[in-house]
């Protein structure tokens, strides 16, 4: 075993002290100036339904309760007991509140109103109800009116005779 690791001297102490000082080494700096260390007779990893207060109380006067609280914060949910002032529950309460809402869900667009083409010339009509604009209307007529049957009439016009019979009868 070497006497000195790191420009420390360890000659002389006990093993515990040795993991300890390789724990030092290993963790955050902030972990060396953290009150807990100075309590070990209080339980930082209390069970469910076990109170967390004297962990906390000893977390109110730390000086590092901020960073410990920070580091926390970017672990895991499974980081279990007390960390810088904070239990697993404030922690996840903590995480929820950072969160960003979700967007509200945006309103149904306004239906659009159906527009209605022409059968025959595609021009946009105002009426509903027809199929044919009152030109196409015209024409349809004229070439009823001229002796022309029905199927001619819609092969002429680009409509079906479906069309034609509506337009005709009405």
């Amino acid at each position: 075993m070497h006497s000195t690791y790191a420009g420390y001297s360890l000659t002389g102490l006990e093993a515990p002290d040795v993991d300890e000082l390789l724990e030092l080494l290993a963790g955050p700096a902030w972990h060396a100036d953290a009150a807990c260390r100075e309590h070990p007779d209080v339980n930082f990893f209390p069970e469910r339904g076990e109170h967390a207060k004297p962990a906390l109380d000893v977390c109110a006067g730390c000086l590092v309760a901020g960073e410990c609280r920070t580091w926390a914060l970017t672990q895991t949910r499974d980081l279990h007991g007390v960390w810088g002032g904070t239990t697993g529950r404030s922690r996840q309460q903590i995480a929820a509140a950072a969160r960003p809402e979700k967007p509200a869900a945006l309103p149904a667009p306004a239906p659009t109103p159906t527009v209605r083409h022409c059968s025959g010339c595609h021009v946009v009509i105002s009426h509903q109800r027809r199929a044919l604009c009152p030109s196409c209307s015209g024409r349809l007529v004229d070439l009823a009116d001229a002796g022309h049957r029905q199927a001619d009439i819609a092969r002429m016009l680009g409509v079906s005779r479906f069309v034609v019979n509506r337009a005709l009868a009405s």
